[in-house]
């Protein structure tokens, strides 16, 4: 009985001391984790402060929640405490990590180098900003009246126009030319020429003109009365009368144009905005010098000395007057004579008008004739010689001008 007694008894002292010896060994292997149960929240701080060392930075990796940071300095009272486990070691990490981090992510912005403004907040406008640099160029100021500075270039006719890529560009012309017009010169028909009076003709009483003549009209007379005593058979005429003034022409030039051509052109590249610089305004870099352009024949003036002018179109005001176009009198004339035979005295009621020629011609006129008339008119046909030329006159130039003032 003493003996179960003594074992039963001994077995109750055992238990408690299996179980104290587990307790111990739990504890042993907290030291790798979290702190054991009975050192409870001290343990706890600690482990937070390691925790929070780790998310900063090396500061509060493995050496803070480590077996250093739960050892009997992490785990003591003083390393279990609120400053054990160092909440400060993990702020100072993350600190120093920020700063490095907003330095190396700065990032400067875009400038506009024509709107006079600091876009990018580094102090320096349009073409004081480095980045405006490269392209853009400080130039004076444009004069009351002219458009922004550019370039103006010129070139050849027909070569290649300059490329550009800005708002304001137009293509000019200059040196207006054209080769000598020519002024041909002639004449008219002819005018004012006389025939002669002094013709003869007769007329016949029979068909024949070969009997004794009835009346032998005198040319030179408007109107001859013959009176009842002639019944005219036929007609016939010494000839035709003779050339007796030249007639003369009046003279005419034709113009003969040329077409007209231009020497050069002119290339205008500028931007309409510009941007603000110290000593003027601030531009794209122009090819060459800087030159301004306007509208109309202009001065230059201020900075912009170097004058050009170009041209929209041409103007043409050439031409021709009839100086040194000279016409010979007329060669080639002649007169072509008739009669008017007449039932009345004073030569108002015509019977018949008969050419006269050299050859006999019936009348058949069957009544008296009371009067007459010999017309020899007045010279026909014919022409004048040309001679000499006309004179040009006028010349061709520029239209619509526009005035280049550029920096020398």
């Amino acid at each position: 009985m003493r003996m179960r007694m003594a074992e039963e008894s001994g077995l109750g002292w055992t238990l408690p001391l299996l179980a104290l010896a587990a307790l111990c060994a739990s504890c042993a292997l907290n030291t790798h984790g979290e702190m054991a149960e009975p050192e409870g929240t001290g343990g706890s701080s600690a482990g937070s402060g390691g925790m929070s060392a780790g998310t900063g930075g090396a500061g509060g990796t493995s050496q803070g929640g480590s077996s250093q940071g739960g050892s009997s300095q992490g785990g003591s009272s003083q390393g279990g405490s609120s400053q054990g486990g160092s909440s400060q070691a993990g702020t100072g990490g993350a600190s120093d990590a920020g700063d490095d981090a907003v330095s190396e992510d700065v990032v400067v912005g875009t400038e506009d180098c024509l709107n006079g403004v600091d876009d990018n907040a580094d102090q320096k406008v349009d073409c004081d900003d480095p980045q405006c640099t490269k392209d853009y160029l400080c130039v004076p100021a444009s004069p009351a009246g002219f458009g922004s500075p550019g370039t103006v270039k010129e070139r050849a006719i027909g070569d290649p126009a300059l490329k550009c890529t800005l708002d304001v560009s137009a293509t000019y012309n200059g040196e207006p030319s054209a080769p000598k017009a020519a002024c041909a010169c002639a004449c008219g028909a002819p005018a004012g020429g006389t025939c002669s009076t002094t013709y003869k003709a007769g007329l016949w009483a029979n068909e024949t003109c070969d009997s004794t003549s009835a009346w032998l009209p005198n040319a030179a007379i408007d109107c001859e009365f013959m009176g009842q005593t002639v019944i005219p058979a036929s007609v016939k005429a010494n000839g035709q009368p003779a050339v007796a003034t030249k007639g003369t022409c009046g003279s005419s030039v034709t113009y003969q144009p040329t077409t007209p051509v231009w020497g050069k052109a002119a290339d205008v590249c500028a931007s309409s905005k510009v941007g603000t610089c110290a000593t003027g305004v601030c531009v794209p870099k122009p090819t060459g010098k800087p030159c301004v352009v306007a509208t109309g024949d202009l001065a230059c003036s201020g900075s912009y000395t170097k004058k050009l002018v170009y041209y929209e179109a041409f103007a043409d005001t050439r031409g021709c007057d009839t100086t040194g176009c000279v016409c010979d009198p007329a060669a080639g004339e002649a007169c072509q004579a008739k009669i008017q035979l007449f039932s009345d005295s004073n030569c108002q009621t015509l019977l018949k008008e008969i050419p006269l020629v050299d050859t006999c011609t019936k009348t058949t006129v069957a009544e008296y004739a009371w009067s007459e008339h010999v017309v020899v008119g007045t010279p026909s046909g014919g022409a004048c010689a040309a001679k000499g030329s006309g004179t040009l006159t006028g010349e061709v130039s520029g239209a619509s001008p526009h005035t280049a003032c550029c920096v020398p």
